[in-house]
């Protein structure tokens, strides 16, 4: 007697593209993860890494994180105090407008690929 087929726990989803499926419905479709450490967190072990005459891997192992993550940490931090660096709002919406204006240059490069295939096709 054959065995009997266990259902698979994978399921085959409408839509295999994710950014096609999450812009036809007008959001953005959420890529990464979360932040695995808070904010509060990020701060102090700059403050800490600044305050000290230890190297940052050795401030990073004794905090138990990655030297890479808390170097990106120094780097953000000095970029944000910079002079003239922007506040978050200012951030974000600069965030924004440039994703806007990547994506009307992909409509636009899309309109004239479209205008040159449309003149091709009328004059013959």
């Amino acid at each position: 007697m054959p065995k009997a087929v266990e259902p698979s726990p994978w399921s085959c989803p409408a839509f295999l593209d994710t950014r096609s499926w999450a812009l036809s419905r007008g959001r953005r479709p959420e890529v990464g993860r979360p932040a695995k450490y808070p904010e509060e967190f990020r701060r102090e072990a700059v403050a800490l890494y600044r305050g000290s005459d230890r190297s940052r891997a050795e401030v990073a192992k004794s905090l138990g994180i990655g030297h890479g993550s808390l170097a990106a940490w120094v780097k953000a931090a000095a970029r944000d105090e910079a002079p003239g660096a922007l506040d978050p709002d200012e951030r974000a919406e600069l965030e924004r407008l440039r994703e806007e204006n990547k994506d009307l240059r992909m409509d636009r490069e899309i309109l004239r690929k479209a205008a040159a295939y449309v003149a091709r096709k009328t004059n013959r």
